[in-house]
């Protein structure tokens, strides 16, 4: 495979590999509407008591792939005012023990002749590790009871910043070989690619042993490029063109530790490693969160400056989610105090969030000068 051209994208504030894990939260605020999916079908009501990886809503444009409670919780629809709408509210936030998967329960909803294979990807749905695919093509959900032609693994993010994959696995290895082997089941004799970063250090190597036994699994190496790692711009060069006879999916290496969790395990995925970074972060890394995490709590302590644009995803092709941080207390106080966000809490896609300095000052004819040396925050810009 020949990938020519491509970018490195200077941007400061690369996440160190390090993994922080957030303290418990207090409430979440779960929104129900993500890049690709609207929950918009409500499966509880109003101060009603949830448990862990409850399904509280589905996206029926979507598959019906469900929205998970991550905590046990009280239920509120319209606990936060004007965004209520948009968000489904848990107070009374406790841990408790995630109740066990029956798949009997679900078995009428599989279609006939779908088989054991059939069944696993129903379960990969109910519990949330179906979200983590896409089609290589479009980027949509694909479904999960058509078979592909081919699946393109990749353990590579190269948009700045959303969560890089190495760091994802660094200490779950045998956890995303033994996710692959469960891919592998799901996709019979079809082709898996396994996208690889073109390095010679201990961990590539020690992930290139550790597959060489894997017969059934294809190693691509790419350089570390943007948009190299765009399952598109992949299928393309793996000469994967989109047809109708099936499609591709695409996964990346947190999906493939979910479809490990949920098939392994039987539990829900409900908790995931985002990225913070950025030149408006004080110490760029990662953090183990989970969806409706309180934003302000993950954004505030962590944003340097006194205005700051807090983007949802990479610096690329990410949304912008929020206004601004300022300062409270005396000049020079270090606390802050997060503003206007929306959505309140991290949507069940986030990969990582970059945070970007604000410039409140506008320059007289600035968009007559452009130049090499000019951050541009849009999806425009001079290269």
């Amino acid at each position: 495979m020949k990938l020519r051209g491509g970018y490195n994208v200077r941007l400061e504030g690369r996440p160190e590999g390090s993994v922080e894990v957030l303290r418990e939260p207090d409430e979440l605020y779960l929104p129900l509407h993500s890049r690709r999916f609207s929950f918009n079908e409500l499966n509880v009501r109003e101060g009603e008591r949830v448990h862990p990886g409850q399904i509280v809503a589905r996206a029926p444009a979507n598959h019906s792939v469900p929205l998970l409670a991550p905590r046990a919780g009280t239920v509120r629809l319209g606990a936060v005012g004007g965004h209520g709408g948009g968000h489904i509210t848990l107070e009374d936030i406790t841990k408790e023990p995630e109740e066990p998967y029956h798949p009997d329960e679900d078995a009428e909803h599989v279609p006939k002749g779908a088989g054991s294979g059939g069944m696993k990807r129903y379960k990969l749905l109910e519990l949330g590790a179906w979200q983590f695919m896409c089609d290589a093509h479009t980027g949509e959900l694909p479904d999960p009871f058509a078979a592909p032609r081919a699946v393109i693994v990749s353990t590579v993010n190269l948009e700045p910043f959303v969560a890089r994959g190495d760091v994802q696995i660094l200490k779950r290895l045998s956890h995303f070989t033994r996710g692959l082997e469960h891919l592998q089941s799901l996709v019979e004799y079809q082709p898996i690619y396994l996208v690889m970063p073109d390095l010679r250090s201990d961990f590539a190597r020690e992930v290139r042993e550790r597959l060489r036994g894997y017969a059934w699994v294809k190693m691509i190496e790419i350089p570390l490029k943007y948009p190299y790692d765009n399952f598109a711009v992949l299928a393309r060069s793996l000469g994967l063109r989109k047809e109708p006879s099936g499609p591709v999916w695409g996964i990346g290496s947190a999906g493939v530790l979910a479809i490990d969790r949920a098939l392994t395990l039987s539990r829900p995925c409900t908790v995931r490693i985002v990225s913070i970074g950025g030149p408006a972060v004080e110490k760029p890394l990662h953090l183990k969160a989970m969806p409706g995490y309180p934003l302000a709590d993950i954004i505030g302590p962590r944003a340097s400056g006194d205005a700051v644009r807090v983007i949802s995803g990479g610096a690329l092709t990410g949304e912008t989610v929020s206004g601004t941080v300022c300062r409270d207390g005396p000049e020079g106080a270090s606390h802050k105090r997060f503003l206007t966000p929306f959505p309140l809490g991290l949507d069940a896609e986030c990969e990582g969030l970059t945070i970007l300095p604000e410039h409140t000052v506008r320059e007289f004819l600035g968009f007559m000068r452009p130049g090499f040396d000019r951050r541009s925050f849009s999806r425009n810009f001079l290269s």
